[in-house]
């Protein structure tokens, strides 16, 4: 159920406006960062044609918000140069599997659909855009 709003796209990802409950969990999400599932994950990140911004986050853990605002201004400041995403951890076991996700906030940076680098913990925009060189 949204809060404040939310678009539903035809492939089944969607765009937060403030705030969503995503399988009993309220997600709080910027309106340039779209929220990838597991059945949307391939789609918006494997086959994008823009460098990604991965962010994996828990609502549990404290630095994931403290990153949040972060990761607002990356994607307001590149929209259309970068994607940025966000995907819940716990809900989407598989994906943090198979990136081997150890630990949270954990921001992968993809490039053609292939992993380029990453960074665990919060830190700056500078570090965090410094994934895509």
């Amino acid at each position: 159920m949204a809060r404040g709003g939310s678009g539903v796209r035809h492939d089944g990802s969607y765009r937060i406006f403030s705030s969503v409950r995503f399988r009993g969990r309220s997600t709080r999400v910027a309106m340039n960062i779209t929220m990838v599932t597991e059945e949307t994950f391939a789609k918006e990140v494997l086959e994008s044609d823009v460098p990604v911004l991965l962010d994996f986050g828990a609502d549990w853990c404290g630095p994931c918000r403290v990153l949040e605002p972060v990761m607002e201004k990356i994607a307001a400041d590149n929209a259309g140069r970068v994607k940025v995403l966000k995907i819940d951890a716990d809900a989407s076991p598989g994906i943090s599997a198979r990136y081997r996700v150890r630990g949270l906030p954990t921001i992968i940076a993809f490039k053609g659909g292939e992993e380029h680098n990453r960074h665990l913990g919060a830190t700056t925009a500078a570090r965090i855009l410094e994934l895509l060189r």
